[in-house]
């Protein structure tokens, strides 16, 4: 008797085998069309990238353009220059500038397209009236004498600080840095705190008793 499980067994085998193949092929055709969609959006993706960047580029080098044109700021001082009795001094060398600091007040000067300046906005330097010491205080006018008090001074840096104090309140504390290679954001307000100094100096000329630190002496004309 002849057996016909066999054949039956033949043809569901090589129809599971050809269900594989072609399961396989379309799996295969699958893949590629999926790289090459793949490759399509990292080209794309890549071109747009680029061309980001070389828009931005361009528009940084053209910023860069209008602002050197406009400012034409070094980066780097040229010069530095400070106050003595004698009058205004000027130096070059950097490490000279660094000596003398812990002396005298020292300024940055840069090379502008109006000449060599010292703010950052390439304005020029304006003559400025330095205080005799390097702080100067003040009592309140309407709390009882000693209960409150302002300081304007310069820190090792000669960075500009405002210290207010009130015996109800507590103490506080502001700093406006050089600018140029100090950082500071507000030359002006600098400049002004100075000229406060100034003043405060004049004030306690003539009204030594709210003068602070109480008996403090005004520097005499050199004396920072």
């Amino acid at each position: 008797m002849t057996d016909t499980k066999q054949p039956e067994a033949q043809r569901i085998a090589y129809e599971l085998e050809r269900d594989a193949v072609n399961d396989l092929e379309h799996a295969d055709v699958a893949i590629s069309s999926y790289e090459h969609e793949i490759r399509k959006m990292s080209a794309a993706l890549k071109t747009n990238a680029v061309n980001a960047l070389r828009s931005q580029a361009a528009r940084i080098a053209e910023l860069e353009a209008q602002i050197s044109a406009s400012i034409n700021v070094s980066a780097s001082p040229v010069a530095w220059r400070y106050q003595t009795p004698t009058g205004w001094h000027a130096t070059t060398d950097a490490a000279a500038a660094n000596r003398v600091r812990a002396h005298h007040i020292v300024e940055s000067l840069y090379a502008g397209a109006g000449g060599v300046t010292g703010l950052p906005d390439a304005q020029p330097f304006r003559s400025i009236t330095w205080p005799k010491g390097r702080e100067a205080g003040r009592m309140g006018d309407m709390t009882p004498l000693g209960e409150s008090h302002m300081r304007v001074g310069f820190d090792s840096d000669n960075d500009v600080y405002v210290s207010v104090f009130n015996q109800a309140c507590g103490a506080g504390d502001i700093e406006f840095c050089t600018y140029g290679q100090g950082g500071g954001k507000s030359p002006r307000t600098r400049e002004a705190l100075i000229a406060l100094m100034v003043a405060m100096e004049e004030d306690s000329k003539e009204t030594p008793s709210f003068r602070f630190p109480p008996g403090a002496a005004i520097a005499q004309e050199g004396g920072r």
